[in-house]
């Protein structure tokens, strides 16, 4: 009886914990701008940025290393959710899983919620225009954290 009890508080300590880790590291950001650019390689500067959408909505989970990441546009409500899909040696490829088509919605992201609250989305494939070469820029700017 001793042993079962023990294992019980044991288990409901972990659990407790993970909760809290849970709830106290998840991070909310709201009401920013969603922009395209194109990322030259060879200068590594933006260019082309567009304006694509509004009312962008970021929920990352550190404990799962997730992103969740809403925004309107023209032709309605769009929708990622983002989970780590490999490592490499340049970072983490993040996959997002509401995608239909596969090599297009895979990302490198970078997190720059803490400090300038935005949040990078770049495509992994590089594409060809022009003689340059090219990654796309998903960029979601000028978030508010909501906590």
């Amino acid at each position: 009886m001793t042993k079962f009890l023990s294992l019980l508080i044991f288990f409901c300590v972990i659990s407790i914990n993970a909760q809290t880790s849970w709830d106290t590291k998840e991070q909310s950001y709201i009401g920013g701008v969603y922009i395209v650019g194109l990322i030259d390689l060879q200068t590594e500067k933006i260019s082309d940025l567009t304006p694509k959408g509004k009312d962008v909505e970021i929920i990352f989970d550190p404990f799962y290393d997730t992103y969740k990441i809403t925004w309107s546009q023209e032709n309605g409500y769009v929708e990622f959710y983002l989970k780590p899909d490999q490592k490499v040696s340049g970072g983490t490829i993040y996959k997002n899983v509401n995608a239909k088509n596969g090599t297009k919605n895979v990302f490198f992201i970078h997190n720059y919620l803490k400090t300038e609250k935005r949040l990078m989305l770049m495509t992994v494939e590089p594409f060809t225009q022009n003689n340059k070469n090219y990654k796309i820029a998903f960029i979601f700017d000028d978030l508010k954290p909501t906590s």
